[in-house]
């Protein structure tokens, strides 16, 4: 027990092996390659990293070490102090700083681990990917619906304009076919009437006739002609709007196997991930159960051992029986002759041992009062440093927060000049009279101000 809490306090008189070396982060190797005022702040800020740093591996190690002592000084059941003492001897102490060790060492990995978990970006959520193309996908198909309604819709109207086209112009063209007719029986009759002679009234008759007939002809053609050049108008129409409809169908043919491939692709994903995932699950539970099969044997293992060993103790108390009994039966022999001469060893062997006893206890609480005064010594000297550290951590927190406010007041001390130089060049532009010289030196000026409050902001 005294070479335990020696060793456990030779172990905290180094907090420092349970803080870990700072290392240099990037960000700070390209700050060093800035200005000169810059590289000055930079270099603050990573002392006041490095010392928030260190002060809190500090007490995380302390306390580590404050928990481990605490542990070894927490006695066992039935168990005696002072025999735990002598027959313990140095294993225990080998194993106290073995587990020390590893504890210092876990809790270096798991600040470790803990800085590199915070430095690495979360990664995305599974199926993102494949749920946003398919979102995408669909948008891009609604967004194909109106043009492909419009392109049916326009195919329809044009259709039936040219179904209206088509009648006017059969209708124009009977009209104008029964007219030719006609004129030809009127010039048929004129014929006829002039072969026989007739009088000039009746040839009259059908001149006029004739006349009346081939105005109404040439309006009837003349209608005719723009009836078929609308009936041509109308057929480009329908030939546009055909064109159009058969690209709004192909762009939503092309959206709506976009839409499925994004859709096949999502669920192939969402296989793959539900594979994955019953993997992990069928491995989890595999490892479980190999882990649950190995603590079973490790358990039968120990109660096997346990049993052997407790045969061994049966079979030495059964011969230390034999024994004693043989020797006893031995002794019973020679009781007569060596009666007065053991009774008189016995009182002396009887008073050595009450001398004996007596100094075991004196010196047995001697050393009892001795770890007692170790393990009082061992907690101030633990409390007054844990005092010591948060005293420490609480002045490099305020040096921070004093730090950050003077950076903070130079940075609105920069933005003020940096607006007044900008006020300043803008009354200077008002001013007819300013000369060249003053502009280049107040821009300078805004070019100075605004480097000073990019590297402030940095």
């Amino acid at each position: 027990m005294r070479l335990t809490a020696l060793a456990l306090f030779a172990l905290l008189g180094g907090t420092h092996a349970f803080v870990p070396a700072p290392i240099p982060s990037s960000s700070q190797q390209q700050r060093t390659s800035s200005s000169h005022h810059v590289m000055n702040l930079s270099n603050n800020n990573q002392n006041n990293d490095d010392l928030f740093e260190g002060a809190k591996n500090a007490v995380l190690g302390t306390v580590t070490a404050a928990t481990l002592f605490m542990g070894v000084m927490v006695p066992m059941p039935n168990v005696d102090v002072a025999n735990a003492a002598v027959s313990a001897g140095p294993p225990p102490v080998a194993q106290t700083t073995t587990a020390m060790k590893k504890a210092a060492a876990t809790t270096t990995t798991t600040a470790a681990t803990t800085k590199k978990a915070a430095a690495t970006p979360a990664p995305p959520a599974p199926l993102a990917a494949e749920k946003a193309s398919l979102e995408s996908a669909k948008a891009l198909y609604a967004s194909t619906q109106k043009p492909l309604s419009d392109a049916k819709s326009g195919l329809s109207n044009a259709s039936s304009t040219y179904s209206k086209a088509k009648s006017a112009r059969e209708a124009d063209q009977k009209k104008a076919s029964k007219l030719k007719k006609e004129l030809v029986e009127v010039n048929d009759k004129f014929a006829k009437a002039r072969s026989k002679k007739k009088n000039v009234q009746v040839l009259d008759v059908y001149v006029q006739e004739a006349d009346a007939i081939k105005a109404k002809l040439n309006d009837a053609e003349r209608a005719l002609g723009n009836a078929k050049s609308a009936e041509g108008a109308a057929a480009k129409a329908i030939s546009s709007k055909e064109s159009t409809l058969s690209n709004a169908e192909k762009t939503s043919k092309s959206a709506e196997k976009s839409v499925e491939d994004a859709e096949k692709k999502l669920s192939n994903a969402t296989k793959k991930v539900n594979a994955e995932k019953k993997k992990a699950q069928e491995q989890a539970k595999e490892a479980k159960a190999k882990a649950q099969e190995k603590a079973k044997k490790e358990q039968k293992k120990a109660e096997k051992t346990a049993k052997e060993q407790k045969k061994k103790d049966q079979k030495a108390k059964k011969q230390l029986e034999k024994k004693l009994q043989k020797e006893k039966k031995s002794a019973s022999g020679k009781a007569k002759k060596e009666k007065k001469i053991a009774d008189k060893k016995a009182k002396k062997d009887k008073k050595i041992a009450a001398e004996k006893a007596k100094k075991e206890k004196k010196s047995a609480a001697k050393k009892k009062k001795i770890d007692a005064e170790t393990a009082a010594n061992v907690k101030k000297v633990n409390a007054s440093r844990i005092r010591h550290d948060k005293e420490n951590a609480a002045a490099q927190l305020a040096a921070e927060k004093k730090a950050a406010a003077v950076k903070a007041q130079k940075l609105r001390d920069a933005e003020s000049d940096l607006k007044s130089l900008q006020l300043k060049e803008k009354n200077s532009e008002n001013l007819e009279k300013t000369s060249a010289a003053s502009m280049k030196s107040t821009q300078k000026e805004i070019l100075k101000a605004s480097q000073k409050l990019a590297e402030l902001k940095k």
